[in-house]
Formats: structure tokens, sequence, C-alpha cells
């Protein structure tokens, strides 16, 4: 039971979490602003994220990508990793979701964040469409 401990504390947190995020709105509730774009004027890569993860959790896919167009795509991953380094990892089995570990590295997804920060701030169409800010 113990070795669990961490993993059920993990759980937990994300349960409440994506409770919190289904139940209030980002847009009109406490979350805090983002603090790259209060100081700058311009938006980070996870500008749009709560509110996409929001539309996500309510089904509307098409406004959670008008939120955040690379979350929106990378999130079915992100999820398959996490899963798979919860369930797999300690094991000693290998697992075929390991699809970020065997096919992406860290500085692909590095240039790929940095490419979609600096479009995604250019004002003018087509890239005006990657901002949040509609």
């Amino acid at each position: 039971m113990r070795m669990y401990s961490p993993y059920l504390l993990l759980v937990l947190a994300l349960v409440t979490g994506v409770g919190l995020l289904f139940f209030f709105n980002p847009e009109t509730s406490f979350y805090p602003p983002c603090l790259f774009k209060k100081f700058t004027g311009l938006q980070c890569p996870g500008c749009g994220s709560a509110r996409a993860c929001y539309h996500l959790l309510h089904g509307n896919f098409l406004t959670a990508i008008d939120y955040n167009l690379l979350l929106t795509v990378f999130l079915p991953l992100i999820v398959m990793e996490g899963f798979s380094r919860l369930f797999f990892i300690n094991r000693g089995t290998e697992s075929k979701l390991r699809i970020i570990q065997n096919h992406v590295r860290p500085l692909h997804v590095l240039v790929l964040v940095l490419i979609f920060w600096i479009l995604r701030n250019v004002p003018i169409y087509p890239f005006s469409i990657l901002s949040s800010d509609h």
C-alpha cells in the first residue's frame, strides 16, 4: 500500500484539477492571468491552455483548438505518455504507449514550442489565427 501512495496522490490531484476545470470556466473564474502576457503583452505557448482544456472537457473541440492549437493537438500524446509512465515505468515492462520517448526527443519538443511561441505573436494572417485573443 505504501508503494502506491504517491500514485494515489497524483491521481487525486489530477481528478481534483479536472473537476475544478470542469465546473469553473477560466474566462469568468478565479484562475490567475498569464504573467508573461501581463508584463510583455505577448502570448506564451501556454496562453489559452486552461480555456482550451475547459472547452475540451465540455466537448467543444473547435473552440479548444481556437484557444490553443498546440495543446489541443498534443494533449492525446501527453495523456498517453503520462498513463504509460504511471503504470509501466516501475514494473520493468516496456509499454507500447511510449510514443514520446520512442519517437519525439526533448529537442524536437523545444523547437516546436519555440516556433509556435513566435508564430502566435506575429500579427499577420494566417499566423494571427494561432492567437488565443479573439
